[in-house]
């Protein structure tokens, strides 16, 4: 299995109500539309977060590797781990990493020597056995979503608020319903729609090609097979 995690008893906000009615245009003022608002945030945190199995927030988590792990070279995907002529490469569930709190080997507190890659979530340890249980507690996340995740989140707020029958267009700055798309690339592939695609003929529970493809790019995938030049990266 993966390694296991303690989550945070309440995980940060990705988006705050404040921040979701500026973007739509929607006056700080105006308060008609907060419970809907307020359960559509919601709602898209809990799909974001189960769609990457991330928290994707700064915090503080805990991952538990337990032995026994691959021989050398070998991969083991279930353990979140990986051997080669350096040592032991763990992926944690959670990047960026900002900081490794503690390290605890066989349940003794120890900070070993270690190598990083921050922003791909790896750790290369040293001081184990091959049937060790590795715990790290460590500081990782983004303290403020990227600028694609937000786009993603505010185009799921959108689909949210339209299944619920919400309106904002009554009381927003902006132009809350984006111009019809009427076809989406993706490299050499290119999909054209009979009929403009808008946020009222959309489920809201369908996700656009663009909006899983930033998802991906995020959820959280064992980190060698996520970024394979990070194998040799790290062993040079």
């Amino acid at each position: 299995m993966l390694p296991s995690r303690l989550a945070p008893e309440t995980p940060a906000e990705m988006m705050t109500l404040a921040e979701v009615k500026a973007l739509l245009g929607v006056p700080s003022g105006e308060e008609g539309f907060d419970v809907q608002l307020t359960f559509a945030i919601d709602v898209v945190s809990s799909m974001i977060r189960d769609y990457t199995s991330r928290y994707l927030m700064l915090d503080t988590y805990i991952d538990e590797f337990v032995g026994p792990y691959p021989a050398n070279g070998d991969l083991l995907i279930g353990a979140g781990t990986r051997l080669n002529r350096d040592g032991l490469f763990l992926s944690t569930w959670e990047f960026p990493i900002r900081e490794v709190v503690s390290f605890t080997v066989d349940g003794l507190d120890s900070l070993p020597s270690y190598r990083m890659r921050r922003d791909y979530g790896l750790i290369l340890p040293t001081g184990y056995g091959p049937g060790s249980t590795i715990v790290v507690e460590y500081e990782a996340g983004y303290a403020t979503l990227p600028a694609n995740l937000k786009s993603v989140f505010l185009d799921l707020v959108r689909r949210q608020l339209a299944a619920l029958g919400a309106d904002i267009s009554t009381v927003s700055t902006s132009n809350v319903e984006p111009a019809p798309m009427r076809a989406v690339s993706i490299g050499q592939l290119r999909v054209e729609y009979a009929m403009g695609v808008t946020m009222s003929n959309v489920s809201s529970t369908v996700l656009s090609p663009m909006s899983s493809m930033v998802l991906e790019e995020y959820a959280h995938v064992f980190a060698l097979y996520r970024h394979p030049a990070q194998h040799a990266a790290m062993s040079a």
